[in-house]
């Protein structure tokens, strides 16, 4: 499972990477199809990729409208479940363009090991110090 775990930390970064380039089209591909997500708003199931990169196209115009210029990950914790399921739990500091910290926010994820990769299959945002320390 050790391989796995450096899989999935390596498709987060990935994830991680794309996000912080303002670029929802590559963000998307590192998502299941379908995905949800749970949050404030309620549950929101994404059913295609066009769906699911129009989100992240949204979130991104709303995070730059508040002068978010990139994401970095302070915690990640990793839980495989089994050999095709696995709960990540984060903390990511969010950067405004002159290197001042925006904010910090919390995620859990569930990936799901497909054929090609681990994806994310679900997503709940939360307070950073809501982080699930799973290791």
């Amino acid at each position: 499972m050790q391989e796995d775990k450096a899989a999935i930390v390596q498709a987060l970064t990935d994830y991680q990477t794309a996000f912080s380039r303002h670029d929802p089209q590559s963000t998307q591909l590192y998502y299941h199809v379908p995905c949800m997500l749970i949050g404030a708003e309620g549950v929101v199931v994404l059913i295609s990729r066009p769906e699911i990169e129009a989100f992240f196209a949204a979130l991104m115009e709303s995070l730059e409208a508040r002068g978010w210029a990139r994401s970095q990950w302070v915690e990640v914790y990793v839980k495989q479940l089994s050999d095709s399921v696995a709960l990540v739990s984060t903390v990511a500091a969010r950067y405004k363009a002159d290197g001042k910290e925006l904010e910090r926010v919390g995620a859990t994820y569930v990936f799901h090991k497909t054929d090609d990769a681990w994806k994310i299959a679900m997503v709940t945002p939360h307070l950073p110090d809501c982080v699930l320390q799973l290791d």
